[in-house]
């Protein structure tokens, strides 16, 4: 995509579920952002008190819903209505769209160019819902999600139908896009900032690992 759009000044469009938390991937759509610098940036909602810092010097196109959802956890209960605010985003005109998506943002479908969707995962809370929800769960919230499964699970397959090409963070994320969505996907590992690391290179190492990350 580099270089084609480099050649012929190709219109671009980025597109990321939200951006309300310091989490992975929207760390990875900041790099995005930063490598191409003249798209246009999209989200469903953004509140630069709770992302990363580095946004704020961006100009960032919100849907409706930025005035109703301020955070993750409003983002996840009204994760059904975001899917139709992304279907009926008009990204009509451009060229490519770059989605970074785990969730919504790969639901567009009022455009003309190519989507390419950089998959971390098909939406967990559809597809290993009794591991994202605990199996006992009774609230309201829940129970209505459950009964939207259905529902919800024809959805993301069908705006899986409508992309062009799906990009994997991991081996693991390309199997569940074969499995689920029965689509190809080739895998591009997320990118990493290795001079964060660089104080512990020359340390003596031990026999074990340290990973950090987000734990739901």
């Amino acid at each position: 995509i580099f270089h084609v759009k480099r050649k012929t000044n190709m219109k671009l469009a980025l597109i990321q579920d939200q951006l309300l938390i310091k989490g992975g991937s929207e760390r990875i759509f900041q790099y995005m952002v930063e490598e191409f610098p003249e798209a246009d940036i999209f989200t469903s909602a953004y509140n630069p008190l709770a992302t990363w810092p580095e946004f704020k010097k961006y100009k960032i196109k919100t849907t409706w819903a930025d005035t109703f959802v301020r955070n993750h956890d409003q983002f996840k209960s009204f994760y059904p209505l975001l899917t139709n605010v992304f279907k009926n985003l008009d990204l009509t005109g451009y060229d490519v769209i770059l989605s970074s998506s785990a969730t919504v943002a790969k639901y567009i479908s009022r455009f003309d160019g190519i989507h390419i969707c950089y998959c971390y995962f098909p939406t967990r809370a559809i597809w290993n819902t009794d591991a994202y929800f605990k199996k006992s769960s009774k609230s309201v919230k829940v129970l209505v999600f459950r009964a939207l499964l259905p529902y919800l699970k024809r959805q993301d397959l069908a705006a899986a139908k409508r992309v062009n090409k799906f990009i994997a963070i991991s081996e693991y994320s390309r199997r569940a896009v074969s499995q689920i969505y029965g689509r190809d996907a080739d895998v591009l590992f997320c990118p990493i900032d290795f001079e964060h690391f660089k104080q512990g290179a020359n340390e003596k190492k031990g026999n074990h690992y340290l990973i950090v990350s987000r734990l739901e």
